[in-house]
């Protein structure tokens, strides 16, 4: 039976084959009240490059990437239901928060203009979609306190903060857009970039920018992963969700060889599985667990070989 430790490294290396991501992505970004000219400088910049990077970078249809400055709730409910019966099973919903948040000890709210909206509200809203797979991008102030609202199967949550607390103005979106930008962040050379490869880097560069300056670091990147549990770029355990889900957006439909392409949406079906697996993974023992991830793995494994054997037909 395989062990936990090498299925790790084995999902690391099967997943370092380049290839094409299934469904189409649809973006939302949403720009808070500045409160100063400083923040409001810095915030539109944040959601300009974060448009700019998907339209040119990553090849989300423009017409796909919705931007709101300093809406009120009735617009943001709007923004959203504009989504609604456009993404299906198939698609990826990125939904960006830049500005500042809050928190009072019970609800994290994302300070727009009037009333806030709680993270239970935005998490009703991002499943309103109907996107089969969620990710929300939180760069916001005391962030960290969101994730237990936001937290579901299927969605991956990226804070700037680890806590409701950390309410000091954060750098983390600025290591974000890097991230989006720099190809060292491609940890795997595959030429898609996850959303946990997109995080890991953020994330360090957050820490070794605290560390040259000798401060205190004040903010503490996390993800959450399937509904699961919080952790930071240092965790043992691999975001599966995360690390299968690309910010590049070629689909498997705009490959011209129909073979090619049967073959990539039967990898796209082995990498739901996987997903699939993962949920569900505390219902399992260990040994069947990985049992039927390593099958999972080695039936991916052999898929990766038939479309690079393909490809290289081209």
């Amino acid at each position: 039976m395989m062990k936990p430790a090498a299925t790790r490294l084995l999902l690391i290396a099967l997943l370092a084959t380049p290839g094409v991501a299934r469904g189409d992505s649809f973006a939302l970004i949403l720009g808070g009240i500045p409160g100063t000219p400083e923040h409001e400088a810095r915030f539109n910049h944040w959601t300009d490059q974060t448009r700019e990077i998907l339209t040119t970078e990553f090849g989300f249809p423009e017409g796909d990437v919705a931007v709101l400055r300093e809406p009120n709730a009735d617009e943001v409910r709007s923004a959203f239901a504009s989504f609604a019966g456009r993404a299906d099973a198939d698609d990826v919903f990125y939904l960006f928060l830049i500005g500042h948040g809050s928190y009072d000890g019970k609800d994290y709210k994302f300070n727009i203009a009037r009333t806030d909206l709680t993270g239970a509200e935005y998490s009703d809203l991002i499943s309103s979609v109907g996107a089969g797979r969620s990710v929300v991008i939180n760069a916001t102030t005391s962030s960290g306190a969101s994730i237990e609202a936001l937290r579901a199967p299927n969605r991956i949550i990226v804070t700037a903060t680890r806590t409701g607390t950390e309410r000091s103005d954060t750098i983390f979106f600025d290591q974000f857009l890097e991230a989006l930008t720099d190809s060292a962040s491609d940890a795997d050379l595959n030429d898609r970039l996850s959303v946990w490869e997109a995080f890991r880097y953020a994330a360090l560069g957050v820490a070794r920018h605290y560390e040259e300056l000798n401060l205190l670091a004040t903010e503490h990147p996390q993800i959450s992963d399937n509904g699961g549990e919080q952790s930071d770029a240092e965790t043992e355990e691999i975001p599966t969700l995360a690390q299968l889900t690309h910010f590049n957006t070629a689909t498997a439909s705009e490959v011209s060889d129909p073979g090619l392409r049967a073959l990539l949406d039967d990898r796209g079906q082995l990498e739901a599985g996987i997903v699939a697996l993962r949920a569900k993974r505390d219902s399992l023992s260990q040994d069947e667990y990985d049992r039927q991830l390593e099958d999972l793995l080695v039936e991916l494994a052999l898929k990766n070989q038939e479309i690079r054997a393909r490809e290289g037909e081209q």
